[in-house]
């Protein structure tokens, strides 16, 4: 099968419409229905997520493939679908009870009933630019706030990329993106392929890791560190394989990425 994300601890597969919800650490699996594939429907999967564990009495698996977007809620006999307005949807968050998409690096809101349906946010990026820089942004919530994040290329000594996080301040009117200066005693996590979903964890000094920091899942290696902002060449080690690409892509064969196990979720909010 192909990898389609992990989300609340679970594996998401699919192939030619059929899925498999697989708990990553006790293999514990959920067959939802086949998914109502059409003639027209691609066999590539760039997004999959939970809007909630999947004990929760109001989970849904959503599936979004070039075309359209596919909604299971867990346990019924059925998809919902979506037609897309424009590409696929690459990444799907929920933030203060809220689920956000992001498409073509725009924000829009998701709204799941009465029925399927996508409302597009208007945001202002950073030092007045009309759109993203980022080559393939992604999101993640980091201590209440909701922060996109990747990286610029470096053409100095020291770190080869930066990685700076911005946060969306929702109390502008539009939206505004401004920039963390410091994650203090939180560090984030990712993997490669941009299905798998970034999270972020409190003070990793407990374990032995490092705040404010980066931890990147690569294939040929365990990670790489990268600190944040002003950190960046300060954290970097030159022991590290440089020639690693850091960006996220969508990969044909699984790539390494961190799990965030199940056992630690509540019904509805990571703990």
């Amino acid at each position: 099968m192909l990898f389609a994300g992990s989300s609340h601890g679970q594996l998401i597969c699919c192939r030619s419409g059929y899925c498999l919800v697989v708990d990553v650490f006790t293999g514990a699996e959920v067959s939802p229905p086949r998914l109502p594939f059409s003639k027209d429907h691609e066999e590539i999967y760039f997004c999959g997520t939970l809007t909630a564990p999947i004990t929760s009495p109001n989970s849904h698996l959503l599936i979004s493939n070039r075309s359209s977007l596919f909604d299971w809620p867990v346990g019924s006999d059925s998809w919902s679908e979506l037609k897309l307005p424009v590409n696929r949807v690459d990444q799907i968050v929920e933030f203060n009870g809220q689920l956000i998409a992001v498409i073509e690096y725009k924000l829009y809101t998701l709204q799941l009933a009465p029925k399927l349906r996508l409302k597009k946010m208007k945001t202002l990026w950073w030092d007045d630019m009309s759109e993203c820089p980022y080559l393939r942004p992604w999101l993640v919530v980091c201590d209440g706030m909701l922060l996109i994040v990747d990286h610029y290329i470096t053409l100095s000594f020291g770190a080869p990329v930066n990685y700076r996080p911005y946060r969306l301040d929702m109390s502008a009117k539009p939206a505004k993106w401004v920039e963390v200066k410091k994650l203090e005693n939180w560090a984030l996590f990712i993997g490669g392929d941009a299905r798998s979903p970034p999270f972020a964890f409190k003070n990793p000094e407990r374990w032995g890791g490092r705040s404010n920091c980066l931890y990147y899942a690569h294939y040929s290696q365990p990670w790489s560190l990268h600190g944040l902002g002003d950190d960046a060449d300060a954290v970097w080690d030159p022991t590290t394989d440089d020639n690693l690409v850091f960006k996220r892509n969508w990969y044909s064969q699984l790539q390494a990425f961190w799990v965030y196990p199940s056992m630690f979720y509540s019904d509805g909010d990571g703990q």
